[in-house]
């Protein structure tokens, strides 16, 4: 429904005024599947002695994208524990990511083929832009560098930085007052039933489920909105207003 006002949609019947899209970065900027077989020589040999006797580092990444795909919503530890449950290691490193993940995302990231020009698109309609995403400073700021994000983010929250990670409020709480808007007046668009759509409504702002995945826990409440990735966001908000 077009209201005649840029900046404003209509949902259950009230309108708002759309100020900001914030996004997740792994799995809705970011593609981690593509990352890891880019980066799956450096996990492969950081995980020697651990690996099943057999596998190569193209069968490793691709097991570790499979678990990754059905069990990431629950969060590493348990795509860690699967690991091991199938087989693929004969026992878990210590500190797992940090031993064999971290390595290479510090150092390669890929972006989705659309999330620069949808960023374009939506500065372009007045809306800001910005990004909310769990992890360490460091390896999240170089992802952000690496996909040519920064110049693009009105603002950024790292979860490490202010000591809380999504779904945690917190988080949400320092980018609206960073901003300076209200979450009733921003969409949060992310992959993570519990982190992002989960979090962000109890935080205040409108979810937008990206169903990258595909994998959705029926104890949390849908999103307001769906879509496939984060290339339909312009055409979403366009929709909208």
């Amino acid at each position: 429904m077009r209201s005649g006002k840029p900046g404003l949609i209509f949902l259950g019947g009230i309108s708002m005024n759309i100020k900001a899209a914030v996004f997740d970065l792994d799995h809705t900027l970011f593609d981690r599947y593509a990352t890891i077989r880019a980066i799956k020589n450096t996990v492969f040999d950081n995980l020697k002695g651990y690996v099943k006797d057999g596998l190569t580092a193209d069968g490793f990444a691709e097991i570790l994208i499979a678990l990754d795909k059905k069990y990431i919503i629950y969060e590493w530890d348990e795509v860690i524990k699967q690991l091991k449950i199938c087989g693929a290691l004969k026992e878990i490193p210590e500190d797992f990511y940090n031993l064999a993940i971290r390595p290479g995302f510090i150092k390669t990231a890929v972006p989705y083929p659309f999330t620069i020009p949808a960023l374009r698109k939506i500065k372009e309609m007045s809306i800001k832009c910005g990004l909310i995403t769990n992890g360490t400073s460091d390896i999240q700021r170089s992802k952000v560098k690496m996909l040519g994000l920064e110049e693009l983010m009105d603002e950024i929250v790292v979860g490490g930085e202010v000591g809380k990670n999504k779904p945690d409020p917190e988080p949400f709480k320092v980018f609206a007052e960073k901003i300076g808007f209200e979450p009733k007046n921003m969409l949060y668009i992310g992959d993570n039933p519990f982190n992002d759509v989960e979090g962000s409504r109890n935080a205040g702002y409108i979810p937008v489920w990206v169903k990258t995945y595909g994998t959705w826990d029926d104890s949390v409440k849908k999103a307001d909105f769906e879509v496939n990735n984060v290339g339909e966001i312009p055409a979403l908000i366009s929709k909208l207003i």
